[in-house]
């Protein structure tokens, strides 16, 4: 007996299309959700970074009765041409790199600055740190091959940052104002009497009476004795974007880190930022909009307060409560 047999029955063109469609909808779906689920661990491992360099800080106050300082020659001689590096040279031991730093002359200082000497085969500048990156960050751990970067800068407060592009950038454009900190007048007081104005600049100073923040840009690094207002309110280092700013000397030399909450977080001032028509000061040698806090964080940063503790500070903080967090002796309240 013969048994008859159904032929086999194929997808018409129309059943293949709606699978196919299925398919990029779940796609679709599924995607966004990967790219968070990614993001959320770079954020984690971002924020580990920040606590691992709270912990540094705090075991190097407890042995120096101080936070690191930027170790500039320039304290002392005047002379810019010498340096020992920044304080992320200095928490290296507490970071588990002694034996990096303990090959570093700083006595000598044999080439001039500190980030020339060869250590352990290579110049001390390109030694990659990654728990200086955080992952997130659109950054090459050496930069042009010539600086290890950091992602995370030293906090000098709501500090006057002077801004005078030489040569301009680009070319015909004349410096950027200072936007945020203009001087006091009788229409614009003074928010903060206890700072000085005689200088634009006098986050150059190792004078905690003409700082605010917990570091300088030279040789200051805060006693936790001179923040007034309680190290859990007083940001000390928040997260950088090397690439938009002009300052750009990774984690070695004292003059890349040094970060004022003038401007607000995640100013414009990165490449891809420059078209921006509607906002001034977007070049990132306009140093009072490009050396602030930033982050590739969706919305906002990152920041280490004095405490230790990590706190993600939203690009549309109210500013004045911003510069609270970054004046270590305004003695307002904070709450936020």
């Amino acid at each position: 007996m013969r048994y008859h047999r159904e032929p086999r029955r194929a997808f018409t063109l129309i059943e293949l299309l709606v699978v196919i469609a299925i398919i990029a909808v779940l796609i679709a779906l599924l995607l966004p959700a990967v790219q968070q689920a990614r993001e959320a661990a770079r954020r984690s491992t971002c924020q580990n970074n920040l606590k691992q360099l709270g912990l540094a800080c705090h075991n190097y106050h407890d042995t120096n009765k101080q936070l690191s300082t930027f170790n500039s020659e320039s304290l002392t001689t005047g002379n810019w041409g010498v340096e020992r590096g920044t304080a992320l040279v200095g928490l290296l031991p507490y970071l588990d790199n002694g034996p990096l730093f303990n090959e570093i002359d700083f006595e000598t200082i044999t080439p001039p600055n500190a980030h020339e000497q060869i250590i352990q085969g290579k110049f001390l500048r390109l030694h990659e740190m990654p728990a200086f990156l955080c992952p997130s960050d659109d950054i090459s751990p050496i930069y042009a091959g010539t600086w290890s970067e950091s992602s995370y800068g030293l906090s000098i407060g709501a500090q006057v940052v002077s801004s005078n592009p030489n040569p301009p950038d680009p070319p015909g454009a004349t410096a950027c104002p200072n936007l945020f900190y203009p001087p006091p007048s009788a229409v614009t007081p003074d928010l903060f009497p206890q700072r000085r104005w005689a200088t634009a600049d006098s986050s150059n100073s190792a004078d905690r009476s003409v700082l605010s923040g917990m570091f300088s840009r030279l040789g200051y690094g805060a006693k936790f004795s001179d923040v007034k207002d309680g190290l859990t309110n007083t940001i000390m280092i928040g997260e950088v974007r090397p690439n938009c700013m002009d300052h750009r000397a990774g984690w070695t030399h004292f003059n890349a880190l040094w970060i004022a909450t003038t401007a607000p977080i995640n100013y414009p001032t990165c490449p891809e930022d420059a078209g921006v028509a509607t906002v001034p000061c977007t070049g990132r040698n306009s140093w009072n909009t490009s050396q602030g806090f930033k982050s590739a964080h969706s919305g906002g940063a990152q920041f280490l307060m004095g405490d230790g503790s990590v706190q993600f500070l939203s690009e549309n903080i109210d500013y004045l409560l911003y510069q609270f967090l970054g004046d270590r002796r305004d003695k307002q309240p904070v709450r936020f």
